[in-house]
């Protein structure tokens, strides 16, 4: 599958949050990407202020030093820039991707009075309610589930990223 830039960004930022080595081939497959594009997708990653790793030429992995705090820690990009704008944006849709990850381990009434919307405005305030929409539109496209539910009119998180997205065919 061919995933955009952001999308691949954020399957790899899932993959790293979820292991504590990334094993570079493996990933490259996985994602259908080169190795200068995956160091790229890093680069981004890390000047983010999502993620800390150790590259170790033996083994060609990348191992996690720290998942940074992602509310604390800054962008390393002069604001202003093209790619301010896509760091910022891929640092909020991580941090909500965090979120929706942490409510699988919640309990079913947690989960039940969950508002994905809510929930989306209360740690993104300035965003507007087009980029929120385009936002979930994202994180479906890769398998997190955001769904209207039209019983009550309100959206409801059905899930996280599908382990489907990485097996192979």
């Amino acid at each position: 599958m061919k995933y955009s830039k952001i999308q691949r960004q954020l399957l790899l930022f899932e993959m790293i949050f979820k292991s504590h080595e990334i094993v570079m081939p493996e990933v490259m497959k996985r994602l259908s990407a080169s190795r200068k594009t995956m160091q790229r997708d890093i680069d981004d990653l890390t000047d983010a202020g999502l993620i800390e790793l150790h590259y170790t030429k033996k083994s060609n992995t990348y191992i996690k030093k720290e998942v940074s705090d992602l509310i604390a820690a800054r962008i390393n990009e002069p604001e202003g820039t093209l790619r301010y704008t896509h760091l910022k944006k891929l640092r909020r849709l991580a941090r909500f991707m965090k979120e929706l990850s942490d409510l699988e381990d919640a309990d079913d009434l947690t989960r039940e009075n969950y508002s994905p919307r809510k929930r989306y405005f209360e740690m993104f305030p300035d965003v507007s309610e087009r980029t929120r929409m385009r936002d979930y539109e994202t994180l479906q496209e890769i398998g997190y589930g955001i769904e209207w539910d039209e019983a009550f009119a309100v959206y409801r998180a059905t899930g996280h990223l599908y382990d489907d997205n990485y097996r192979e065919d």
